[in-house]
């Protein structure tokens, strides 16, 4: 490896001057941003329309603020339709800050275990401990993290159920939880520190004798938690107002009709609420569906990270495809008027409207340089990583029955996007897509089979912030 030499830069300033479109562009870009200069905005807003062919109804935009709670956030307002058809609501909203309590709670039992599995892996396989070994290190990198996926969702709701919003609010922290992930962070690395140093005082794994410690720091943890979002009820009532449908009154001038209402009324724990409203075995129906083309993973292969990033010892299977199965997944269950619940690289080519174009950007005619290269070696080199979960709902198929845009309803509040929905095309979805949760029942005889492999463990973090 050799550092820059003098000459040669003196040689890439001379021939950068000898440029006169340089010049132009050069003073363009020191008076205004990068992405106003390369914008094709002007030539593309006319190709990309917020019209589908196939629509999902949604009911209410939702809002996730200074927080990485997206793929929470997708899991719930797939989930609300779901009580919204059953009860013929208007609208209505599930409470995200209740299920990101637990999911608090758990991460921190999670970090703190697998943590000191780690410490406990170096010792078992090098016969000593290094602070530098760096599957060690990244891991304690992302500890009281408010991301998550498809199967951390599933986990969550299965075993703690659901409340409307109102019985338990937003609080600030939950909205914003930056200053309280640090807390958790410093009380996580605390607690191993501890461990570590006592395994090398006594020279011997101590995991089963440490148990005590943990659940002292749990108790910390949960009164960090408790103190900022507030403590769920194990049980609750809830009153649903139902408006009646009423054909003949409602011909009538606005003043004179009286529709009359109705009422339903729940009483029980947040696990009797989701088995009654969604139904137990609802989340269960669905499977995650990855389209990632890495060096690493093959396509029709059903894969689990080797570590569980939610509840501690709970798998996250996934069955990798490739996009043009994946898109026929979609295409599938959008057109039968369901939701998907999906994951992308939402920081790739966005100009700040609400179309996600991958041909947003001129790069070549302003830098001479095509930055584009295929998904998979982008993905083993970061530069593709997926990091945000929405839901899909909506697709525009041409007259082959070809899809050219797709609808997304998004959790950044109603000012963004279009109302707070979005268009992606079709390119881009290839290009920046990466898990979708697909009712089973959409999947080919061939795939279903695949679920029945034993997973393969591969070293990930697929995780949506």
């Amino acid at each position: 490896m050799k550092e820059l030499d003098i000459e040669v830069l003196s040689k890439l300033k001379k021939e950068f001057l000898k440029d006169d479109k340089n010049y132009i562009v050069q003073n363009a870009l020191s008076q205004t941003s990068i992405e106003k200069v390369i914008s094709r905005r002007r030539e593309r807003t006319f190709d990309v329309k917020m019209l589908f062919s196939h629509e999902v109804k949604t009911h209410g935009i939702t809002n996730q603020k200074a927080s990485g709670r997206c793929w929470m956030f997708a899991g719930c307002n797939l989930l609300r339709e779901q009580i919204i058809k059953k009860l013929d609501l208007e609208e209505f909203e599930i409470s995200q800050s209740y299920l990101a309590f637990y999911d608090k709670i758990e991460k921190f039992n999670n970090d703190v275990r697998l943590i000191i599995d780690l410490v406990e892996k170096q010792y078992a396989e090098k016969g000593e401990f290094k602070y530098t070994d760096y599957e060690f290190t990244d891991h304690l990198a992302q500890v009281s993290q408010d991301g998550g996926n498809w199967g951390m969702f599933v986990n969550l709701v299965n075993k703690y159920g659901i409340v409307p919003k109102e019985i338990f609010p937003e609080t600030i922290t939950s909205s914003a939880t930056r200053v309280m992930n640090n807390l958790l962070t410093s009380l996580v690395c605390q607690t191993v520190y501890q461990y570590i140093a006592l395994r090398q005082e006594k020279g011997k794994d101590l995991r089963d004798e440490f148990e005590g410690e943990i659940a002292k720091a749990n108790k910390k943890a949960f009164k960090i938690v408790a103190l900022n979002y507030g403590v769920p009820k194990d049980k609750f009532e809830y009153l649903f107002e139902i408006q009646e449908k009423d054909d003949k009154k409602s011909k009538k001038k606005k003043e004179d009709t009286l529709i009359p209402k109705k009422f339903e009324h729940f009483k029980g724990t947040p696990k009797e609420f989701y088995d009654k409203y969604i139904g137990e075995d609802f989340l269960n129906q669905f499977v995650r569906i990855t389209t990632y083309p890495k060096a690493d993973l093959k396509f029709n292969q059903l894969y689990t990270d080797k570590y569980s990033f939610g509840i501690y010892g709970k798998k996250e299977l996934y069955l990798n495809v490739s996009y043009e199965d994946m898109k026929k997944l979609c295409i599938d269950q959008i057109k039968n008027n369901e939701l998907i619940w999906f994951c992308c690289d939402c920081l790739q080519n966005r100009d700040g409207t609400e179309v996600w174009d991958d041909q947003s950007y001129d790069y070549k005619s302003v830098f001479g340089v095509d930055l584009y290269f295929d998904k998979g070696p982008a993905m083993d080199l970061m530069h593709i990583e997926i990091n945000h979960a929405m839901t899909l709902c909506g697709v525009n198929l041409d007259k082959k029955g070809n899809p050219d845009r797709w609808k997304i309803e998004n959790s950044w509040g109603k000012d963004a996007g279009e109302k707070g929905y979005y268009v992606a095309t079709e390119s881009w979805m290839q290009k920046y897509m990466g898990d979708a949760a697909i009712n089973i029942k959409y999947l080919t005889e061939e795939q279903k089979k695949l679920l029945d492999q034993e997973p393969i463990v591969v070293d990930g973090h697929t995780a949506a912030d």
